[in-house]
């Protein structure tokens, strides 16, 4: 009967502490989403005050604990260790000493001030929920984040060390360690606090941790979501860029030189670079040749020829594009300049027609990543349309003057005819040559 009595007892406690731990879980909730203790739940590193915060909230909700436990002779049945437990499990060494030291200080000075109702386990269990608040924050540090399942096993664990400290070290200094002090600290507090305290802060524990899962699980929803609509964002600003500057790249001018300096400014305001440097196949068809450049970080440059370490040459050689995102670090790559961090660059192919290397550079490695090639690679095919009309208006240009001058040759002949055909038919000219013929028929 005593058991079923000890049981039942057990069970209303139980139940009557799960309310109050419900309490703090739901303030625990409220507290995680203020943008200064957030961080704990984006694992972002938080900052001094968010940790020194969330170690004096927590150690106010332990001494909640404490003052809405019921007393037993000698000390408490309460649900304090709970605050310095979250404290530690989420924040780590410093909220988790913060809340414990508030806690235990707390419980101390509610030995000293009535010792026959509360100093028997005042001590250890002062000293017990400093130690749970350290030891949280060692396992915070040691293994991460825990599971819901995995915290609420370590607050029982720890609970159950704190339960079995109270015991050992009850009583005052000169009376711990004695065995009728212990005796009487089991009979007392250990018997009716032990099951119910283990139980009550193990739950609480697996309760609050199941919770915050939830809140961080919604915490990376919502921060996929606003990811996603940032790289749409994004993709569809790229999208209209490209509009603009094939646009002004093709209405810029006709002139091979001029659309290719066009070129030049687009890419490098658009890849926020240091330089962009523009080749084309070389008039005498050996390797490349530069056509035009635009930034601060371009230099005249021997033109590449195929087959050297040079970017440009690779690209041209290769017909593909080139990345590199530390050029001081990889040797496996093509090189530049020595005073190159970074860089990125692509064919100008129209169709099949080879039409030159656009070569994008910075000074700071990490400058360009795969986001940059492929935005290059966007770029490149609507340069190349740009060119290639250039060219073609070029060369018909050219045939054009070719033409006019043929025609020109043609019709200074024509005009050359008609005017000596307009002196051979006037009278003086006949009357001329009728004088040379007689003198021919009457030579002196």
């Amino acid at each position: 009967m005593a058991y079923v009595g000890l049981a039942g007892m057990t069970l209303s406690i139980v139940i009557a502490f799960l309310e109050r731990a419900a309490i703090v879980i739901l303030a625990g909730y409220v507290l995680f989403r203020v943008p200064l203790l957030r961080p704990f739940a984006e694992d972002r590193a938080p900052s001094r005050l968010a940790s020194a915060t969330l170690g004096v909230l927590f150690g106010l909700f332990s001494i909640y604990g404490t003052v809405s436990g019921f007393p037993v002779l000698g000390g408490v049945i309460n649900l304090r260790d709970m605050g310095p437990l979250i404290a530690g499990l989420v924040g780590g060494m410093a909220p988790g000493t913060i809340a414990g030291s508030m806690g235990g200080i707390h419980r101390l000075l509610m030995g000293i001030a009535d010792w026959e109702a509360y100093g028997l386990t005042a001590i250890p269990c002062a000293a017990s929920t400093v130690l749970i608040g350290i030891a949280a924050g060692l396992i915070r540090q040691k293994w991460g984040l825990l599971r819901p399942g995995h915290a609420g096993l370590t607050g029982g664990v720890l609970e159950a060390g704190h339960i079995a400290l109270a015991v050992l070290l009850a009583g005052r200094p000169t009376e711990m360690l004695r065995l009728s002090t212990i005796q009487t600290a089991w009979i007392e507090v250990g018997r009716p606090a032990a099951l119910p305290m283990i139980l009550v802060n193990a739950l609480g524990v697996a309760m609050f941790f199941g919770v915050f899962s939830l809140y961080r699980r919604e915490l990376t929803g919502f921060r996929e979501r606003d990811q996603y609509y940032s790289q749409v964002e994004q993709r569809n600003l790229e999208l209209r860029s490209v509009f603009h500057i094939s646009q002004s790249m093709n209405e810029s001018s006709t002139d091979l030189e001029s659309t290719m300096r066009t070129i030049a400014k687009h890419v490098q305001e658009m890849l926020r670079s240091d330089g962009v440097r523009l080749y084309v196949p070389a008039t005498n068809g050996e390797g490349l040749e530069m056509a035009a450049t635009y930034g601060p970080l371009c230099s005249t440059r021997v033109t590449p020829a195929f087959g050297d370490r040079e970017p440009a040459s690779w690209i041209g050689e290769k017909r593909q594009g080139l990345l590199l995102e530390d050029a001081t670090a990889d040797t496996t790559q093509p090189k530049g300049d020595e005073d190159i961090g970074s860089l990125v660059g692509a064919p100008l192919l129209h169709g099949e027609e080879f039409l030159g290397v656009v070569e994008v550079i910075a000074k700071e490695p990490g400058t360009f990543n795969s986001h940059s090639q492929r935005l290059l690679e966007t770029i490149a095919p609507q340069a190349a349309v740009a060119v290639h009309n250039a060219r073609q208006v070029e060369a018909r240009e050219r045939a054009l003057r070719e033409t006019i001058e043929k025609l020109q040759i043609q019709i200074d002949e024509g005009e050359k005819q008609r005017q000596v055909e307009e002196i051979t038919e006037t009278d003086y000219f006949q009357s001329l040559r009728q004088q040379a013929d007689r003198l021919r028929g009457h030579p002196s």
